[in-house]
């Protein structure tokens, strides 16, 4: 329950409400868990005209965001598109912490190191780079992605991915 009311603060009610009737939970232990929640800072109740509205606070956004970085994957298809997806960094030495912090997010997504800052994928994945570049606050000129079909002899790479030859 308090995963994924971090995970999905817009379905929080409606969540709770199927949650209840399916699991014959107690009203309170939900409640309980709201309560939790807010005491730590990760939501915040709006009580209006009988109303209440549960909300996310930047704490619980940002650990929201940390959340979904330690999940997020790339998805694999049953197809190969035959295109491979690159992405090139150069980050200064002086963001250091960024630089290791992202390649143990590449590496976490299955990339594999074609040269010491080009990381190649098989299978569509800007959608999770983007989300790891934002994250971490990388701006465009230190980070780039790029989808080729061709990367020369690439054999080797067939094979780590476990592609059809």
């Amino acid at each position: 329950m308090l995963v994924v009311s971090v995970i999905s603060p817009l379905a929080l009610g409606a969540f709770a409400a199927a949650y209840v009737a399916s699991r014959k939970v107690h009203k309170h232990q939900v409640a309980n868990t709201f309560y939790y929640l807010e005491r730590k800072g990760y939501v915040q109740f709006d009580r209006k005209k009988g109303n209440i509205t549960i909300s996310l606070t930047r704490m619980g956004d940002l650990r929201l965001q940390r959340y979904r970085m330690n999940v997020y994957t790339v998805p694999t298809q049953k197809k190969w598109d035959g295109k491979w997806r690159m992405v090139f960094f150069d980050i200064p030495a002086e963001k250091k912490v960024k630089r290791d912090a992202l390649r143990s997010h590449l590496k976490r997504l299955r990339f594999h190191k074609f040269q010491k800052s080009v990381w190649v994928h098989p299978y569509p994945c800007e959608r999770e780079i983007v989300f790891i570049k934002d994250y971490l606050k990388i701006p465009d000129r230190e980070l780039q992605i790029i989808t080729t079909d061709n990367l020369g002899e690439q054999a080797f790479l067939k094979k780590i991915f476990k592609l059809a030859q």
